[in-house]
């Protein structure tokens, strides 16, 4: 599929220059020109084979319009180096732009399920321009930064997991990043320069870790879609494993949240080498990895029983010992609680094997609010208030189950924004700061 697309991409290149210049915005560098043309492709494409069957089609000239008028409220945010770099942040800016003008850019009877689709399509149409990203070998080559006394040594594509998916070989890769303090000590004086994780050793003072989850739908993304996370708070001194995941529809569920069980317990099995203090591991992911990452930590203090249908492990098996009890959980734009689909509704079966009424015991299993109980850990939920992918209302029954429940919960708003912009919003970030530098770094 990708190669296709990719194909499609140059030889419509002409097509598509022709569409960029009729948007007269002054975009003469390379970095506009690029996100322009990217923006401009994905918008009259998609439509093509993400919304055809849903009856919605974007056209080329409300695509123009659109595009327009998310760089005049965006500015020259629209086209910086994020947008270079990731250039699919940008044609997800133009999503959010359509829910508060949902007549803008699409004809037909679209529906929340449309819109959806509009996101993951432009998350596969055009992968990162990064080689970070679209390389599969373990480089394993650190970097080191010494913001305020601390060093952060980096470690591309670690092997955390085991169980590779010969189908999809980077799932079972993350991103570390160690904090050094000044007082640390190391096996030797290279060791910030090492060129491989596995032998990585500083003494120093326990610290905490936080596992990071993408988003992407469960059926796109990578890694990189949370690498200015990783740094930020490497730099306040946690322990960062970045991790990807198996990717829906080749891996349906609980094959991701066992992908994460699995990044957890390589922090709990490297805590010596890398100095974890194991009572403090938090997580924190965004829609999708959101979504993951509350539903491990609810189901932290679950029976057997209830964990079951959200796992393929045996429930004998040792690598549940190896678990941490998640400290401190950070869930951003999550979808919380599948109970709500209608019976017959065939939206998620690319996740969750069919419709509820096929599967009702697996929709409750991956449902966080279906586990909210007095014993999980604290959580930070934050949402877009105008987010027409994943609805507001999710994460506020959530947030009122865990109140209900007795666990410690902060639900923040981000006003008149929808579920992209949301995940880019400075206040996001300030909240995602914060929340782990208050229940973390004690």
């Amino acid at each position: 599929m990708m190669l296709f697309l990719r194909t499609a991409y140059v030889h419509r290149r002409g097509a598509i220059t022709r569409l960029s210049r009729r948007l007269r915005l002054k975009h003469t560098s390379p970095t506009r020109k690029r996100a322009v043309d990217l923006v401009a492709y994905r918008m009259t494409t998609i439509s093509r084979w993400a919304l055809a069957p849903v009856g919605v089609q974007v056209t080329a000239a409300n695509a123009v319009r659109l595009i327009k008028s998310t760089a005049r409220k965006q500015g020259d945010a629209f086209y910086n180096s994020r947008y270079q770099r990731i250039p699919s942040l940008a044609s997800r800016a133009c999503i959010d732009n359509l829910q508060s003008t949902p007549n803008a850019a699409i004809t037909g009877t679209g529906n929340r399920l449309a819109l959806w689709a509009l996101v993951v399509a432009s998350i596969l149409l055009v992968r990162p321009c990064s080689a970070r990203a679209d390389t599969p070998e373990v480089t394993q080559r650190p970097d080191a930064t010494q913001p305020d006394g601390v060093n952060v040594a980096k470690f591309w594509n670690v092997a955390y997991n085991d169980s590779v998916d010969p189908d999809q070989p980077t799932a079972a890769l993350a991103d570390l990043y160690v904090p050094v303090l000044p007082a640390d000590q190391l096996n030797s004086a290279d060791q910030v320069n090492s060129a491989d994780a596995a032998t990585f050793d500083v003494t120093g003072i326990p610290r905490p870790a936080i596992l990071l989850v993408h988003g992407g739908g469960w059926i796109a993304g990578d890694k990189w879609m949370l690498g200015a996370y990783c740094e930020d708070l490497c730099r306040l001194g946690f322990v960062i494993l970045n991790i990807n995941y198996r990717l829906a529809p080749q891996a349906k569920f609980p094959a991701q949240a066992d992908d994460v069980r699995e990044g957890l317990r390589y922090l709990t099995q490297n805590a010596e080498r890398l100095c974890i203090d194991v009572s403090r591991i938090g997580m924190f992911g965004y829609s999708a990895g959101g979504h993951l990452s509350a539903l491990i930590g609810v189901l932290g203090d679950e029976p057997i029983e209830t964990v079951a249908p959200a796992t393929t492990w045996p429930t004998d098996d040792p690598r549940w010992e190896q678990l941490p009890r998640v400290a401190a959980v950070c869930a951003g734009g999550p979808p919380c609680d599948f109970r709500v689909m209608p019976l017959d509704n065939e939206t998620f079966t690319y996740f969750l094997n069919g419709p509820r009424r096929d599967f009702p015991d697996l929709y409750e299993a991956a449902s966080p609010t279906a586990h909210a109980s007095a014993g999980d850990p604290p959580f930070q939920i934050i949402h877009g208030e105008t987010d027409m992918i994943v609805p507001l209302q999710t994460s506020e029954r959530f947030a009122e189950a865990l109140r209900t429940a007795g666990a410690s919960v902060d639900l923040t708003v981000i006003p008149n924004q929808g579920h992209m912009v949301t995940f880019m919003h400075p206040t996001t970030r300030k909240r995602v700061l914060e929340f782990f530098q208050r229940t973390l770094l004690k």
